[in-house]
């Protein structure tokens, strides 16, 4: 009995390792809507746009609601974080942030200090 209870403990555990978490670099793909805590207005809400370029690398870009655009630089996917950099006004700004169903919630950090941001996976309008 012992014996059967811990394969069944041993199986439970290598299930949760195996499927781990379900982020992986494609959860990034397709647009987001973001809203930034703090930030000037012009630049506190917009979409944040990620596909694959013609290498197939991950890319991106930020337009915001006034329909200004910034490219998506040093983008990055390591430990179920995502990571990137975007020049606004001159001034390097970083995001860091996480997706959990559908949804991002980050951090941007510019001089101006840091500033809570979420998005919301936008569907397919066809």
């Amino acid at each position: 009995m012992k014996n059967i209870i811990k394969y069944l403990a041993s199986s439970v555990i290598f299930l949760f390792l195996i499927a781990g978490s379900s982020v992986s670099e494609t959860s990034l793909l397709g647009s987001w809507s973001f809203n930034v805590n703090g930030a000037p207005w012009e630049f506190n809400s917009g979409n944040m746009i990620f596909d694959h370029n013609e290498e197939a690398e991950l890319e991106g870009k930020i337009v915001f609601h006034t329909g200004r655009e910034v490219t998506v630089q040093n983008l990055t996917f390591e430990e179920e974080e995502f990571e990137f950099t975007v020049v606004v006004d001159g001034y390097d700004v970083q995001a860091v942030f996480s997706i959990e169903e559908e949804q991002i919630r980050g951090r941007a950090m510019s001089m101006e200090g840091n500033m809570s941001f979420t998005a919301t996976k936008k569907v397919d309008e066809e």
